[in-house]
C-alpha cells in the first residue's frame, strides 16, 4: 500500500480536524483531535526559549500523513511541536521507530526509520523519497 504525502491542493492551511475516514474512533480519535488542537494553539515562545508558533500548514500535513498511515493499522503516532514552527510525527512499533519532521509551510519533510530487527536505517525527504517512506511505513506495519 502506498501512503502519499498530501498534495498542496489537499491542504487547508487554516483548518485542522479529527480524522473521519481511517478507522480512528472513540477515545483515540478524541485524543488525536485534542493533540492537534493543543499544537495548533501554541503561541510564539511556547518553550520559553523563543520557539515559533506551530505552522498550520505543517500541522495539517502531519495530520493527513498520520490519518493515511492509519489505513495500515498502525498505532496512533505521537505528535510533537518543533521549535522552528514545524511538527514531528513519531511511531514506535516493536523494534522499529519512525520519525517524520514537517517543516513550517508543509512543503518538505525529513524522515528517519530505525529498524533494530534488521539493523537498517531508512531516511529521506518527502516528497522526493516517497518510496522509501512507504518502505518505512511497511516496516512499522509488519510489527504492528
Amino acid at each position: 500500500m502506498t501512503i502519499a504525502a498530501p498534495r498542496p491542493e489537499e491542504l487547508a492551511p487554516e483548518r485542522t480536524s479529527a480524522p473521519l475516514r481511517f478507522g480512528l474512533a472513540g477515545t483515540a480519535r478524541e485524543e488525536f483531535a485534542a493533540r492537534i488542537a493543543e499544537l495548533g494553539g501554541l503561541a510564539d515562545g511556547w518553550d520559553s526559549y523563543g520557539a515559533r508558533a506551530i505552522d498550520r500548514r505543517a500541522l495539517r500535513v502531519g495530520q493527513m500523513i498520520a490519518e493515511r498511515a492509519l489505513t495500515l493499522t498502525l498505532p496512533l503516532p505521537r505528535l510533537l511541536a518543533v521549535p522552528s514552527g514545524g511538527v514531528q510525527v513519531e511511531w514506535s512499533v516493536g523494534p522499529v521507530d519512525l520519525e517524520l519532521e514537517i517543516e513550517p509551510g508543509g512543503a518538505a519533510a525529513i524522515f528517519i526509520c530505525d529498524d533494530e530487527y534488521t539493523a537498517q536505517r531508512i531516511d529521506g525527504e518527502l516528497p522526493a523519497d516517497q518510496g522509501l517512506f512507504n518502505l518505512a511505513l511497511g516496516r512499522l506495519a509488519a510489527h504492528a
